[in-house]
């Protein structure tokens, strides 16, 4: 093969590859057509228009045009298949349109017409006063789709807008006040309950339906006292305590309760019905009581048992339903000195609960130990636990005698399990002596990086703490050794004493603590550098 054929061979490889590039566009469709609206039928210029193809979990755009003065609009692509075109304009319902993309360089002709959205609009007012009710939030809702809403400006009027051709069910849902819920036109709807007796509202494109008023009947109300059954006062820090309300095993609602200093609440409007009721809190744990004076733990919550509360069509209101809780089980024991058998007075216990999928275990409640080093851990349901005691001065240790550092509660197994609302005696927890180190990660005021010192012994790297605000560490009691520190943050990091990061961790000074109750402090210099890069600068 001579030159010249090497080089028309080369040129020919060229317009190939050429061509290859071109012919997506060369192969493209093109979705054209006219948007206009549906009751005027005429143009609309502005018109947004997506050309998309469903990918499985999302929607991808394949390509976009806005209409000319015309209404016309025109989108190409060489996707092939089905797809979808969503349009948009103010003042317009969106609309979605099927579309499906021929191979080729053909036309598909989709024209588009777009609806005027309607109104519902009144006004909410108290039944007795007439006055208006402000704040309400008014919900409309059409069979398919899903809630539309508004809330009542001073004057008591609302107005639910962008709404679709339909018919509607407009109810006020408000369990946050002493009203009944109600449904147009005066159905007096149970909060429990999905409204479906209502008068429906129609509406048709572009119409603005008014009058569709409500005037709110005060319903009934239950009260009583939550008390802890052990102490006989109200339950203390329990931020998720609520009253469980069932009608049906499949119509409830969950309420949050305040309490008063006596252990009152107070849950209002309630409309007619037979209501079960149960008081249950799970931070802290508190074992679930149904109305009137069951205990119950899983299924045996299940409805119908316990009582029913029953509002009658007078609203006789009911001030009886009290609950007497007992929080859960108790984890009790006492800590001691392990040489002196002295009671350690100054203990932390936690109480950590293993998340039932995972086993994860998260904290559930801490106490201190007394002047005679004993405690007591309330709120333990039954699920496996882990007692973890932590001291200024001794070794931590997890239940019963593992001895731990830092992190005390990943990587273990088993725990302790007790029977419902039963009361466990721990063996006493033996702690012992510990060494101590602390220091400073950094000069305070010299910067507002966060410092963290990592602690190693001459095998592993046995865990890190962070500094505080002012550049202040210390590390938890732990057993005699020698150990190695390092002292980071970001890209700034140093051994004790001054040798960089780059070296291995044994490489730094070794702090040496020989006897149980040994203290060291270990301060950190910072380089040149870092005072240069705190703002600070030297002769």
């Amino acid at each position: 093969m001579n030159g010249q054929d090497g080089d028309m061979r080369v040129l020919f490889v060229v317009l190939w590859m050429l061509l290859a590039w071109m012919s997506p566009a060369a192969s493209a469709a093109t979705v054209a057509g006219v948007v206009t609206g549906a009751s005027s039928g005429l143009p609309v210029s502005g018109a947004s228009v997506t050309l998309e193809r469903w990918a499985g979990f999302f929607y991808v755009t394949l390509g976009t045009a806005n209409t000319n003065a015309q209404g016309e609009y025109a989108i190409t692509s060489d996707f092939v298949g089905a797809a979808q075109l969503s349009t948009s304009a103010n003042g317009f319902l969106p609309l979605q349109a099927p579309v499906d993309l021929p191979a080729g360089s053909g036309q598909v002709t989709v024209h588009l017409a777009l609806q005027l959205p309607a109104v519902i609009a009144g006004r909410v007012s108290d039944q007795l006063t007439g006055l208006p009710l402000a704040g309400k939030t008014l919900r409309a809702h059409a069979s398919g789709t899903g809630y539309r809403y508004a809330d009542t400006g001073s004057d008591g009027t609302y107005a639910i807008s962008g709404l679709p051709p339909g018919s509607y069910g407009v109810c006020l849902m408000d369990d946050r006040d002493a009203y009944m819920n109600q449904c147009w036109d005066h159905v007096i709807a149970n909060s429990l309950t999905g409204p479906s007796n209502y008068l429906p509202v129609n509406v048709v494109a572009g119409e603005v339906r008014q009058g569709i008023n409500f005037d709110l009947q005060a319903g009934a109300h239950i009260s009583g006292v939550i008390l802890n059954r052990r102490s006989g006062l109200p339950p203390a820090n329990s931020p998720y305590l609520q009253i469980l309300l069932r009608t049906t095993a499949t119509d409830f609602i969950q309420i949050p309760v305040q309490l008063d200093s006596n252990g009152r609440y107070l849950i209002d409007g309630l409309a007619p019905s037979n209501y079960q009721a149960i008081a249950q809190s799970n931070a802290p744990y508190y074992t679930s009581q149904l109305y009137a004076g069951v205990d119950c733990v899983g299924s045996s919550c299940d409805f119908p048992n316990g009582s029913s509360i029953v509002i009658d069509g007078a609203l006789n209101s009911r001030d009886d339903i009290d609950f007497s809780m007992i929080p859960g089980g108790r984890l009790q024991g006492r800590v001691l000195d392990r040489n002196s058998l002295v009671p350690i007075t100054d203990a932390t216990v936690e109480l950590w609960v293993r998340e039932p999928f995972i086993g994860t275990p998260f904290r559930m409640g801490t106490t201190q130990t007394d002047a005679h080093g004993y405690y007591g851990l309330d709120h333990v349901e039954t699920a496996q636990h882990l007692v973890v005691v932590r001291s200024p001065t001794h070794i931590a240790q997890r239940y019963p005698d593992i001895p731990c550092f830092i992190d005390c509660t990943s990587n273990t197994q088993g725990g302790i399990t007790i029977p419902a609302n039963a009361t466990v005696d721990l063996n006493p927890m033996w702690l012992d002596l510990g060494v101590r180190i602390s220091g400073q990660a950094r000069l305070s005021g010299l910067s507002t990086t966060t410092y963290a010192v990592s602690l190693f012994n001459a095998a592993q790297s046995l865990g890190s703490v962070v500094a505080d605000a002012h550049g202040r560490y210390q590390f938890p009691p732990w057993v005699p050794g020698t150990y190695f520190l390092q002292s980071s943050a970001g890209a700034q990091c140093q051994l004790y004493r001054w040798l960089p990061c780059t070296q291995p961790p044994v490489s730094g000074t070794p702090v040496v603590l020989a006897a149980p109750g040994d203290a060291y402090t270990a301060d950190f210099d910072l380089f040149i550098d870092n005072l240069h890069h705190a703002g600070f600068e030297t002769e």
